[in-house]
């Protein structure tokens, strides 16, 4: 294996510690935050977690410093026993952000809560309960990510929000699916082509551009802080950016991969999302296999590590959906069930608890 990263050096011996001193929590299902009906998605941010269930309701539970579960910071700087968020109407789609929870309406409308510039003026705001988002209309699908949002709308253009450089970048056509996550935003182009634009390589700016990476093909695509992953129609994962951490699927260097890599061992990929430093694939058969960084447990392997490459997560059942936060994963099974793993200082995971998670915890629908 390369040698470690400033960071990741930095980490390994305090971690390797931690690894043997502070065993993983059992993965036991916990008591329900408040009984309730299926859930039909979940959306992460960085420190907080929603659920849209099937009847369009929305709760959120975690941070609630910035307002970001809804109800303007009420709930205190934690809220592990959850937010149910008036005032939205029907909810078709829900997104989270660093600091804010987006919501897609009948119509597509689409409201936005929580702190920062996340209501299309370009204006900061504080602690907002759910506002609507000027100027969107017609919005197909919304996707959130650190401080953008954007929508796909229903004739294929993408429109975004946040900052200025991925307010200017973003295509007005041919658009099958968006993704944010920092500064920037990719979107998987209706030819199965990804093109990415914001602050930096993502705007192709300097010698280092990661805004047009060389994929065919695609049918799922996926950012984080510093990297892109798009799932292939055939199944396998490409990904490109940095991967001081291994987020790319391969052993970590401190290359800038402009052109993609192949995620090793990964096959019959549907859907790719990624989080901070890490990112998961969800397969056809439902199983869900994870790689980068596990320094939070976020691979949910049972242990603290620096860097990993893929292999699945044990200890879920077949999956629909999984999603992804700063340092924490939740599943969402084919049975309805909940599983989370990964970082809970916050209560994000909605256990119920901020005991940090480093194997899947069964979470009782928090409703």
């Amino acid at each position: 294996m390369p040698a470690l990263s400033s960071r990741a050096a930095a980490l390994a011996a305090t971690i390797a510690i931690a690894a043997c001193a502070r065993p993983a929590p059992p993965a036991a299902a916990t008591e329900s935050l408040r009984p309730g009906g299926a859930i039909a998605q979940i959306a992460c941010g960085d420190f907080h977690a929603c659920a849209l269930y099937r009847d369009g309701a929305v709760r959120c539970w975690g941070r609630d410093r910035n307002g970001e579960l809804g109800d303007a910071g009420a709930a205190g700087e934690v809220s592990a026993a959850g937010v149910d968020v008036a005032g939205l109407g029907r909810v078709e789609e829900i997104a989270a952000g660093a600091s804010f929870t987006c919501a897609r309406a009948e119509g597509g409308t689409v409201l936005c809560w929580g702190s920062g510039k996340i209501l299309g003026d370009g204006r900061a705001a504080s602690r907002v309960r759910p506002t609507p988002v000027a100027g969107v209309r017609g919005a197909a699908s919304i996707r959130a990510g650190g401080y953008v949002a954007c929508v796909r709308t229903a004739d294929g253009a993408a429109r975004c929000w946040g900052t200025s450089a991925v307010e200017r970048g973003a295509p007005s056509a041919g658009v099958s699916e968006v993704d944010a996550a920092s500064a920037h935003a990719c979107a998987r182009m209706t030819d199965g082509k990804v093109r990415c634009w914001g602050e930096g390589p993502w705007g192709g700016e300097g010698a280092v551009a990661f805004d047009a990476p060389p994929i065919a093909g695609a049918r799922s695509v996926a950012t984080g802080d510093s990297f892109g992953c798009a799932a292939e129609g055939g199944g396998a994962v490409q990904c490109w950016g940095r991967n001081d951490e291994g987020e790319l699927g391969i052993n970590p260097d401190e290359n800038n991969h402009v052109e993609p890599v192949a995620a090793r061992f990964v096959a019959g990929a549907v859907k790719v999302d990624a989080g901070e430093s890490h990112a998961c694939a969800l397969l056809a058969s439902g199983a869900v296999w994870c790689w980068g960084s596990n320094t939070e447990g976020e691979l949910g392997r049972g242990v603290q590590s620096v860097q990993e490459l893929a292999a699945p997560v044990p200890g879920i059942p077949p999956a629909r959906d999984v999603a992804m936060g700063a340092d924490f994963v939740c599943a969402l099974g084919r049975d309805d069930s909940l599983f989370c793993w990964g970082s809970n200082g916050k209560g994000q995971l909605g256990d119920g608890t901020t005991a940090d998670r480093f194997a899947p915890v069964r979470v009782a629908r928090p409703r």
